[in-house]
């Protein structure tokens, strides 16, 4: 609550007190806020509804303001505002000096009951039948206010809308020139891999001279280009270079590069054909075995 002392006498004041005051106090020019020490000639008071706290006017510089969203009011300062510019504004017939006293007083309630019982205490009005249509009419005047914001709101939020809709428009042939550049990048690329995979092809089946053996042909499937790793690796097993289905297991990479030849264009590494015996194990097909003394490890058919 604001509180005023009289320039004249310097008595101290509420809000509410002040025109009596004034009444009788001659020397009661203006009055000055006790917070913020501005002086208010006349009925200028009236409009100094809130005021800085005792933290922000005794620690000065060094006052750091609760964190609040900008422009927006808490819902009884909102209230009090619109209570005050109710005083000012067209009212029933009855109601306008009540309105205008209502506006001297601070911190009017906002509940229908607690406004109730603050407005007959404070304007010493009786009657259930004027303090009900006061309330209806505020009511009325924030319900008002409320749709007005709202439909603030919803007209903002259909502007911008509106603004991406036409920032989204104009980005959209930006994007498709960008679409189509890297549809015809990806184009040439797949062409490209064609040509040289198609190449690639035609090496493995014309380079049985240089260096692969012919027997190889039938491990390599000549639509991925891949290794028939399972085929290759049993038919090694069931050789009669394996004892029994069963050989060490640096022995048998080195028969299964041996078999599909050094030069092929298939790369095959000791890390591949690591995780081709691993994953046949786990599928059944292969399992491991080691010596009693830990050292060699065999591969044999399941």
């Amino acid at each position: 609550m604001v509180f005023f002392v009289c320039d004249g006498c310097n008595e101290t004041l509420k809000r509410n007190q002040v025109d009596t005051h004034a009444g009788r106090c001659h020397s009661c020019y203006a009055v000055t806020c006790v917070d913020c020490n501005v002086s208010f000639p006349d009925n200028d008071y009236k409009q100094h509804m809130t005021c800085i706290s005792e933290a922000e006017k005794y620690q000065g510089n060094l006052y750091q303001a609760p964190k609040k969203k900008a422009g927006k009011q808490n819902p009884q300062e909102a209230w009090m505002e619109l209570v005050v510019n109710s005083a000012n504004q067209p009212a029933p017939a009855g109601l306008k000096s009540y309105l205008q006293r209502m506006a001297d007083l601070g911190n009017v309630p906002r509940q229908r009951k607690k406004f109730g019982n603050f407005v007959k205490n404070s304007l010493a009005l009786r009657s259930d039948a004027v303090v009900a249509q006061l309330w209806d009419h505020l009511d009325g005047l924030r319900e008002a206010a409320k749709q007005r914001e709202q439909e603030g709101a919803a007209a903002a939020a259909a502007a911008q809308k509106e603004e991406d809709e036409e920032e989204k428009e104009n980005k959209e042939p930006e994007e498709e020139m960008r679409k189509k550049k890297k549809k015809k990048k990806k184009g040439s690329a797949e062409r490209d891999s064609g040509e040289e995979e198609g190449s690639s092809k035609k090496r493995i089946k014309t380079e049985g001279a240089s260096g692969v053996p012919e027997s190889a042909f039938k491990y390599i499937n000549q639509e991925n280009k891949g290794i028939k790793w399972k085929k290759a690796i049993k038919d090694i097993l069931i050789s009669d270079e394996a004892k029994n289905q069963k050989m060490k297991r640096s022995k048998l990479f080195k028969k299964v590069k041996q078999l599909l030849g050094e030069q092929t264009v298939v790369e095959i590494s000791k890390e591949k054909f690591e995780k081709k015996v691993s994953k046949l194990e786990t599928d059944g097909v292969l399992k491991f075995t080691r010596t009693k003394d830990n050292s060699q490890e065999y591969v044999e058919l399941s």
